[in-house]
């Protein structure tokens, strides 16, 4: 029997998928099918409907495993020693260049050829991955001595005025 609506839930086809079943899961569902029960008893006993568990039954039955083969996609470019290397030397001097990150993620295999080095923007995926963005330093403006004459004489008239009266404050710290 299908699942009753509740008001305010989605009706479209957009709703989300739930998780796929996890190994321990899927090993309990082929093991009540085994043991005699129906694919509808064990897809009431696991919260998953009846089709996902025919499913699983069919994949164990043809395959003889339940396990996903593997997922497609491209393999990651660099590698996890490399992706390790990356963070270090970035940690170690956040002002590197992207050249010289490339240098220190290019793979050298045993035969001594190097493989091509990683673009600019596999590197920033890296380390945008890792929490380590690029984030450029505030110039801050500098203080020339006729400048820093003007403010120290503001500073000497008006250092016993009563500040606490004024919502306005000045200060010599600088943040920009």
């Amino acid at each position: 029997m299908p699942t009753q609506r509740i008001s305010g839930r989605e009706v479209s086809q957009n709703a989300r998928r739930k998780s796929n079943m996890s190994p321990a899961e899927r090993n309990i569902a082929i093991g009540m099918w085994r043991a005699g029960c129906s694919a509808v008893e064990v897809a009431e006993a696991c919260g998953r409907s009846a089709s996902t568990i025919r499913r699983l039954i069919n994949k164990a039955t043809t395959t003889g495993t339940t396990e996903d083969k593997p997922r497609s996609g491209r393999p990651p470019i660099l590698s996890r020693h490399a992706r390790k290397l990356v963070y270090r030397a970035v940690r170690k001097n956040p002002k590197i260049t992207y050249a010289e990150l490339q240098e220190i993620a290019q793979v050298h295999p045993p035969d001594s050829t190097p493989s091509e080095p990683p673009s600019r923007s596999t590197l920033y995926r890296v380390l945008r991955k890792t929490g380590l963005l690029h984030v450029r330093c505030k110039k801050r403006p500098k203080l020339t001595s006729q400048r820093a004459r003007k403010r120290l004489k503001f500073w000497k008239d008006h250092r016993h005025f009563a500040w606490h009266r004024r919502t306005l404050k000045f200060s010599d710290e600088c943040s920009i």
